[in-house]
């Protein structure tokens, strides 16, 4: 401040500074401790929850499949196994929007998933709604996960049908679109061409402040109780996951338009041979040892081994499991095991058992693996690894498939039926 000789201020020197960058990056850093947060939750409880999903979906299978039952238990059973996909749903769910679970690509036809989804919501949305599609027979296969591009159109149907209270319609779109005229809108796309899937609805819409918002983690308009804030987030984390984009066009009243485009996948890689589980698979007289900790499932599991032939060891620990393959290490075909035990845990006991019998053919199942350790896993031998929840019959043809392999170290396979 400077001042006359009367001591009357003149003039005042000010000086500002620009915090909004700052600020920007203190949201961001806020935000990626909420996903780190919410990661290692989601990693603790996807082992338990899956573990008590799978004793809902095998006795529940197990029950569909029995003797005859009334018309009314048939309702019953499918309702259990229906309750029990969305929980496992929902916890791929979060491990995708967590960053927790991995991207599996494989060759898909947009029109095909939408035809699924479609089959699904008639079924389970007002029949206020109405539905259309516009499926444009050109547009390319893509290279995606199936289970997540499922949950994307998912989330958002699920949030058109919110924003439609009164009735509406909700249409799918598919077509191709060139890479070079994408770049008018996003710089990054590559020269390629695109598989544009959109979803449209006449709902309220949403203002530009609103818009802008969308994709936060946590951000939601709903009413307490009836959203988490999760699923444009989950839709925005598995676009990017896939290297493609999203655009959203709305207006308050006019409803909004979300459209996402992938890269189309090489014909290589369309060409390629998609496998299926067997139906019905084989069982055996082989000797299995069974490792879980989850004292129902394991006796869920070794009792449907059994009934296919297999003799069945079980352990309810590493350490435990560790004692009876030293006992008979020339007797046990294959061991089943999760990667979550206790004493020793299941990638300890794999490396043990390992070094005793080099050649010895190993199938992880878990709800949940963390990718440095499967990156461990993978320098040892490993492939994949079978994802809870699964129907019994999933895991009855993997261990037929993994026991009629070439001898190899470990042998890691998936569910794709139950994958997130």
């Amino acid at each position: 401040m400077r001042r006359d000789a009367s001591g009357t201020p003149t003039a005042v020197l000010t000086i500002d500074t620009d915090l909004t960058e700052r600020r920007r990056l203190e949201t961001q850093l806020r935000q990626a401790q909420k996903l780190e947060d919410l990661g290692t939750l989601v990693g603790g409880i996807a082992h338990d929850f899956n573990n008590t999903l799978n004793i809902i979906i095998g006795c529940g299978d197990l029950l569909a499949s029995g003797p005859e039952l009334p018309e009314d238990g048939v309702a019953l059973v499918e309702h259990i196994l229906i309750g029990a996909e969305r929980g496992a749903a929902l916890v791929r769910q979060l491990l995708t929007f967590s960053r927790r679970s991995e991207t599996r690509l494989a060759p898909l036809a947009l029109p095909t998933v939408i035809e699924e989804v479609l089959r699904m919501l008639k079924r389970t949305f007002p029949k206020t709604i109405e539905f259309a599609t516009v499926l444009d027979p050109a547009t390319p296969r893509i290279l995606a996960d199936s289970g997540q591009i499922y949950q994307v159109l998912l989330n958002l149907s699920v949030n058109a049908r919110d924003v439609m209270p009164e009735g509406g319609q909700l249409t799918f779109s598919s077509m191709c679109t060139s890479g070079m005229a994408l770049r008018t809108k996003f710089a990054e796309a590559q020269p390629i061409d695109y598989a544009c899937l959109s979803v449209s609805d006449t709902g309220s819409g949403m203002d530009e402040a609103t818009r802008q918002r969308i994709f936060e983690p946590f951000f939601t308009t709903k009413e307490a109780g009836r959203g988490t804030g999760l699923g444009l987030a989950v839709v925005y984390g598995v676009i990017q996951s896939h290297h493609g984009f999203i655009e959203v066009e709305s207006e308050p009243g006019h409803g909004s338009t979300f459209r996402l485009y992938f890269p189309a996948a090489a014909v290589e890689s369309v060409s390629a041979p998609a496998t299926e589980p067997e139906k019905d698979a084989a069982g055996g007289t082989e000797t299995l040892l069974l490792v879980e900790d989850e004292n129902l499932y394991r006796d869920l599991i070794a009792s449907i081994l059994e009934q296919r032939g297999y003799e069945v060891l079980t352990a309810s620990n590493g350490a435990s499991a560790l004692e009876k393959f030293r006992h008979r290490p020339a007797d046990i075909d294959l061991v089943i095991s999760d990667l979550s035990l206790p004493k020793l845990s299941g990638s300890q006991l794999t490396t043990q058992i390992l070094a005793i019998k080099p050649h010895q053919k190993i199938l992880i199942c878990s709800g949940y693996i963390e990718p440095p350790l499967r990156a461990r896993l993978k320098d040892a031998g490993v492939e994949d690894v079978l994802i809870k929840p699964y129907r019994p019959g999933e895991l009855l043809a993997r261990v037929r498939q993994v026991l009629d392999r070439p001898l190899c170290s470990v042998s890691f396979v998936r569910s794709p039926a139950m994958t997130p």
